[in-house]
């Protein structure tokens, strides 16, 4: 019997010219989709493309059956996505991503009260924006302007980096950065022990970039993936590091680490919520939008 499966993988074979990228959209293996091919080849009795090394090309028969079939697959795919939108707007489901430590800011944690199914994926930058065009993300959290005309954006929230502290390490007389003092200020944060989030030291080098006018002379000792793991790591250390606030706020409070020099210049950091503007998700992001906007900007 033939299966409406081996026409919709046809049809992703035919529009990408290629088994593996009609893979990744059909969130097949590429196998499964060579199989679903062949099976189809055999039951039409046709071959249905010429295999090359970079494409599948549709031979005349290829050419006349997704004719024949294209207004129908689009038809039931719509009917299909309608269905389910329809059942799900009572508690409808994003997937959302996120660059770094956002996950952590404050306001997310308004979302536990969205009647929605969430699931959330962190990663890189260039790799949640290629996540995002296919729509297996359908929003990216990112502290990072998008540079793409195809993305809407929205400034949902500004902070500031801070200078922290392990609660044993002693600290230097100096309580504050001036030009008198500034290079003695740089000689004492030279000598220290640095927990880092990056090998790049972006948070570290924006600090340093404000308040000394030049990019650091120190090298990081312990570096992790998160600026939370910096934290974690400096409350039971002995060393510095540089923050998001909103990261450090609950244990500066609880005196698990020391903020130096508060009259210091604060490097802005902000961030972003980005989507699609073709996004086929546009009626669940306006709910979750809507819901969240008393708590950005």
């Amino acid at each position: 019997m033939v299966s409406l499966e081996w026409f919709r993988t046809f049809k992703y074979i035919y529009e990408n010219s290629s088994l593996t990228l009609a893979a990744e959209k059909l969130f097949m293996t590429q196998p499964g989709v060579s199989k679903h091919l062949n099976a189809l080849e055999a039951h039409v009795g046709k071959k249905l493309f010429d295999r090359t090394s970079r494409k599948m090309l549709p031979t005349e028969y290829g050419k006349m059956l997704y004719t024949q079939l294209i207004g129908h697959l689009d038809g039931l795919e719509k009917a299909e996505q309608t269905f389910k939108r329809e059942c799900n707007k009572n508690c409808p489901a994003l997937v959302i991503g996120s660059t770094g430590d956002i996950f952590r800011h404050p306001f997310l944690r308004e979302i536990r009260k969205m009647n929605m199914y969430l699931t959330f994926k962190s990663g890189e930058e260039a790799e949640l924006l290629d996540q995002l065009e296919k729509e297996q993300i359908h929003l990216l959290i990112s502290d990072r302007k998008p540079s793409s005309s195809d993305h809407e954006y929205k400034l949902i929230f500004k902070e500031y980096l801070v200078l922290v502290a392990s609660p044993t390490l002693p600290l230097p007389a100096i309580t504050d950065i001036t030009s008198d003092n500034m290079k003695e200020v740089i000689q004492w944060m030279s000598d220290q022990t640095w927990y880092a989030h990056g090998n790049e030291l972006k948070y570290i080098t924006e600090y340093w970039r404000d308040n000394f006018r030049m990019n650091p002379t120190i090298l990081a000792k312990y570096v992790f993936p998160s600026g939370k793991d910096v934290s974690l790591a400096l409350e039971e250390g002995s060393g510095l590091g540089v923050l998001p606030a909103y990261l450090c706020q609950k244990e500066v409070e609880d005196g698990k680490l020391k903020i130096l020099f508060p009259n210091a210049l604060k490097p802005e950091i902000r961030g972003y919520w980005v989507y699609k503007k073709k996004s086929s998700f546009l009626y669940e992001l306006t709910l979750l939008q809507t819901a969240l906007e008393p708590f950005f900007l």
